[in-house]
């Protein structure tokens, strides 16, 4: 089964986008939200094509547009590796 590994500045990305989204949204938003993005990645992890390539960023590095949030990752094998979870008007190159 393909699954998704987080590094750890992704896993600060989500922590970041709930407590975002916690104060932002409340509860319930919140959770739906991260449920949402949680299945996403679950997707890209059995289909990682289905993301753009952005090599022009970095060699092998993909990205995948998820609501407000573009999410950046590596294929490997069994799945991806998710290296950044990022709003989608920020500044990629300075914080990848």
């Amino acid at each position: 089964m393909a699954d998704y590994i987080l590094s750890k500045r992704s896993a600060l990305d989500i922590e970041d986008i709930a407590d975002y989204g916690l104060t932002n949204f409340g509860v319930a938003k919140s959770r739906e939200y991260g449920q949402g993005l949680e299945a996403c990645l679950d997707q890209l992890a059995v289909s990682p094509l289905m993301g753009f390539g952005a090599d022009e960023l970095s060699d092998g590095l993909r990205r995948y547009l998820y609501e407000s949030h573009w999410i950046f990752y590596v294929k490997r094998i069994g799945g991806i590796r998710v290296v950044r979870i990022l709003q989608k008007n920020m500044d990629f190159v300075r914080h990848l």
